[in-house]
């Protein structure tokens, strides 16, 4: 199926910034090794990735699973091009997928999945639809992320449009990721290097004279709320 107006402005979002997401993403690289160290040992798995950005899974899924079969896949053209030319398989394929609208015959063994989950309009059940094709594994976006910056919106009292609030199913573990930008303009800054910063549906954006005022009262000091999730087999 063709993705929607919002997925195809988050494929473009993400497409135009492959090559700094690729050099910028560092905190989604280690998110991406420490989902890998969740996930089962399988023999020749057939596994479906979904949103797979430049690589950085990937890369971790052709180490851990050196004789599977694999479908590689993102909203984006750019990134899956990108991501083929970091790490090319011979038992690999690479195309372009609307994860949330998934419409195949296919079963596999796994579907994984690193901070693209949230980017979803429906993420609780998708997880649970994509169930249906196999056992899944994903890393996304906690509940308490980015409280310091959302603390700082509400004293100013500026609406945030940070992502949706998810509650994500069968969570198995979860961690917090201090990051240090020198000011919240450096951060937001870097959000739009690797394509990141898109507001959540229905956001309406302050005037920017308001929101450098929540700007200069915030250190830069982030913390990410990263969940791991396992949603079991469901045919």
């Amino acid at each position: 199926m063709q993705p929607n107006n919002r997925n195809q402005q988050i494929a473009t979002s993400f497409g135009q910034r492959c090559e700094t997401y690729d050099r910028d993403a560092n905190l989604q690289k280690q998110i991406a090794k420490n989902l890998a160290i969740h996930l089962p040992d399988l023999t020749a798995p057939r596994i479906l990735e979904i949103g797979c950005g430049t690589g950085f899974l990937t890369r971790e899924l052709f180490k851990k699973y050196p004789d599977g079969i694999f479908d590689i896949t993102d909203l984006s053209q750019d990134m899956v091009n990108k991501c083929q030319e970091n790490n090319n398989h011979d038992n690999a394929s690479f195309y372009t997928l609307d994860g949330e609208t998934l419409d195949t015959t296919k079963n596999y063994d796994l579907i994984v999945s690193a901070m693209t989950f949230q980017w979803f309009s429906t993420p609780e059940q998708t997880v649970r639809k994509l169930s249906a094709h196999a056992p899944v594994y994903y890393a996304s976006l906690g509940k308490n992320n980015f409280t310091k910056w959302k603390e700082t919106l509400k004293k100013h009292k500026i609406s945030e449009g940070t992502l949706q609030e998810v509650n994500w199913p069968n969570i198995i573990a979860e961690e917090f990721i201090q990051e240090s930008h020198d000011s919240g303009r450096a951060f937001f800054k870097h959000l739009k290097s690797i394509g990141a910063a898109k507001s959540k549906d229905q956001y309406s954006p302050e005037k920017y004279a308001r929101i450098k005022k929540a700007f200069n009262d915030f250190d830069g000091n982030i913390t990410w709320h990263i969940i791991y999730g396992h949603e079991p087999l469901k045919r």
